[in-house]
């Protein structure tokens, strides 16, 4: 899976715009690799799930990046809900369904904007092993990007939230547990 990469540089003293692709694998660990950027907020082990959970939680400022491990135990969905602003409807989700073999990502509900087809549902085809999926979904003010499987499909879109939409949610239709739960906001 390629990443689209847009470059601006001045050349002869003219401005010139383009795009070029990086592999989503090679997005993921640029990403990552300087961990002096992020701070860890939230780290869990061990979760059983069934529905959505109940659990809210609020990160405190954006950009921030969730890094999950899901295991199935007969869910057909699965996912985080991102974005969401108490009181509205405003969430855009990520998630998996295992009946479709399908990775997506459903910004309708993510804000407002006149930009045609900017808010949809995105979805991207992934294999799963023994229902085992592990997702980083990095969450900025205007986008989202979600790496499966440490990179082996990407989706990303743009978003229009409300301000201060700093809430998500784990969610699964039928039974799942998170081997591992971390979540990490970006050093100001």
């Amino acid at each position: 899976m390629l990443w689209r990469v847009l470059v601006f540089c001045i050349l002869l003293g003219q401005i010139c715009f383009g795009q070029t692709t990086v592999p989503s694998k090679e997005r993921l660990r640029a990403l990552l690799s300087n961990q002096n950027n992020w701070k860890s907020v939230i780290y869990m082990e061990g979760l059983s799930l069934e529905g959505d959970n109940g659990m809210t939680w609020r990160n405190e400022s954006l950009p921030y990046v969730i890094e999950i491990a899901f295991e199935s135990d007969g869910a057909s969905d699965l996912g985080v809900k991102v974005l969401l602003k108490s009181n509205t409807n405003q969430e855009a989700i990520v998630g998996y369904n295992f009946a479709n073999e399908q990775l997506y990502l459903n910004n309708i509900n993510a804000g407002k904007t006149s930009v045609p087809d900017a808010l949809g549902l995105f979805t991207a085809p992934l294999k799963v092993l023994r229902g085992r999926l592990k997702l980083h979904v990095f969450v900025y003010k205007n986008l989202i990007e979600v790496f499966a499987n440490d990179g082996e499909v990407f989706l990303s879109s743009q978003v229009f939230p409300e301000e201060n939409s700093f809430d998500w949610q784990i969610f699964t239709v039928g039974k799942a547990s998170v081997g591992q739960l971390g979540v990490y906001e970006m050093i100001k």
